[in-house]
């Protein structure tokens, strides 16, 4: 029970504007740090692209979490934009995955061949079609872009 009722007040957190949070579940306090809306992530993630070099490979890990009411749905539109991303020009790599132990968190790893493919990737229309499903559902990501170290 302790485990739904933290999940509970971290998504109840989560959809409160940005500034940080603490919430206290059965007695115990949890620091949730400064919120940033989803939006403000992907506009971060834009402008760590434009001071990128456009040749070097792109790794990203996109951290969802989901409500789950609409994880189905979820599952469903990024189904219908793998299917398109797969196909684009300098793709390698395109997966959505899920920890077995957690039914909020979804991640996406996302491999191109160079920074102006992943560019490319971020500006079709199957990536719009995720992006403002996220918006209207209220799911809430944060974007890493990866080092691949060896």
């Amino acid at each position: 029970m302790v485990s739904y009722m933290v999940l509970l007040a971290l998504l109840v957190a989560l959809a409160k504007p940005a500034f940080t949070q603490a919430v206290e579940v059965h007695g115990m306090q949890l620091q949730l740090g400064e919120l940033v809306p989803e939006f403000g992530s992907f506009e971060a993630h834009l402008e760590s692209l434009q001071k990128s070099e456009e040749e070097s490979p792109a790794n990203v890990l996109i951290k969802y979490l989901v409500p789950p009411p609409v994880s189905e749905e979820f599952i469903e539109v990024f189904k219908s934009v793998k299917d398109a991303t797969v196909n684009e020009e300098g793709n390698k790599d395109y997966y959505l995955l899920k920890p077995i132990t957690d039914n909020v968190s979804y991640y996406i790893y996302g491999r191109w061949t160079s920074g102006e493919a992943y560019k490319e990737h971020l500006k079709s229309d199957h990536t719009k079609k995720l992006l403002e499903f996220d918006f209207k559902k209220g799911v809430v990501f944060t974007i890493q872009p990866l080092l691949v170290i060896d």
